[in-house]
């Protein structure tokens, strides 16, 4: 169902159908993307009518726009049955025609296993699990830019949950643009920083909160539902044996360095990825104490 922003007035809807939608986030954008019944769909916003529709055979990720430097919006797709041996590939398609752009196997990955992918404004980012690296493809050509493995790394779990993207400022106000990987560890998480045009290391952090949501990065900051386990014990169980009170809510995280800049408490785990209003200054997280939050971005 599509909604008049202003209005609240239902502008169309489809029946019968569950489905999955990419919305542009440009306000003159003038379609949006359906993926459903193993298809990608181009639908005007206005009308519904379809556009275009190619196929999309077991799709293993939300189809997610990338803003390629000398094209329009390109949108990057990923499929399981690619090959007889079921392995993935990640296909990125032209947003007017819903043409193949260009296509990269994900070889080595294990058969019909869902891979994490990652897409920001230039850059296609995936764990290759079975060589057990990071690997960065331009949006725009598919050529791959580097490869960052973290084999011979001393970890307690030996893959990444989340592969997200931030641009902090340099101590000269520059922009820096990072992919940070997050690797659960027994106790918090461990935060790698890589460049994002080389895959050289820019810094790596362990903080003492878990990951529970995947990262939404704005203006140089990091932003995830988190659970951290009590450093005392606050309640009392039975025979007054102490019980543990862990904390969950919002975690905002520094780019420059990955340390915790400020947390906020829920009654329960915050599990989706939040939203971030730029214009509002606020942080928006539904959670599963049904309630939605929204958090000042400035919280202390």
């Amino acid at each position: 169902t599509v909604l008049d922003a202003l209005t609240g007035k239902v502008l169309w809807n489809r029946t019968q159908v569950t489905s999955q939608v990419t919305v542009p986030s440009s306000s003159s954008a003038t379609s949006v993307f359906v993926s459903r019944n193993g298809r990608i769909e181009c639908v005007t916003i206005r009308t519904g009518t379809t556009v275009w529709t190619q196929p999309n055979p077991s799709p293993c990720m939300l189809p997610t726009l990338s803003s390629a430097k000398s094209l329009a919006d390109v949108l990057i797709t990923c499929s399981e049955v690619t090959s007889q041996f079921g392995v993935p590939a990640i296909v990125a398609m032209n947003t007017a025609s819903g043409s193949t752009l260009w296509a990269v196997d994900l070889v080595g990955q294990f058969p019909l296993e869902a891979p994490l992918v990652f897409v920001s404004k230039a850059t296609v980012l995936f764990v290759n699990s079975t060589a057990q690296a990071v690997n960065a493809i331009d949006a725009e050509s598919g050529t791959a830019l580097w490869s960052w493995s973290f084999e011979n790394a001393v970890l307690a779990f030996p893959f990444p949950s989340f592969v997200a993207t931030v641009a902090p400022k340099d101590k000269q106000g520059k922009l820096r643009h990072l992919v940070i990987v997050s690797f659960p560890q027994l106790v918090g998480v461990l935060h790698v920083a890589l460049d994002e045009r080389r895959g050289s290391l820019a810094w790596n952090t362990s903080v003492s909160v878990q990951l529970t949501s995947p990262v939404v990065s704005s203006a140089g900051k990091m932003y995830a539902g988190y659970w951290e386990a009590a450093s005392s014990s606050s309640n009392v169980g039975r025979k007054g044996v102490s019980v543990p009170a862990p904390s969950t809510g919002v975690v905002c995280l520094s780019g420059s360095d990955g340390m915790v800049d400020w947390k906020f408490k829920t009654q329960d785990t915050v599990s989706n990825a939040v939203a971030v209003s730029t214009t509002d200054g606020l942080v928006f997280a539904g959670c599963n104490d049904y309630h939605m939050y929204a958090i000042a971005t400035t919280t202390a």
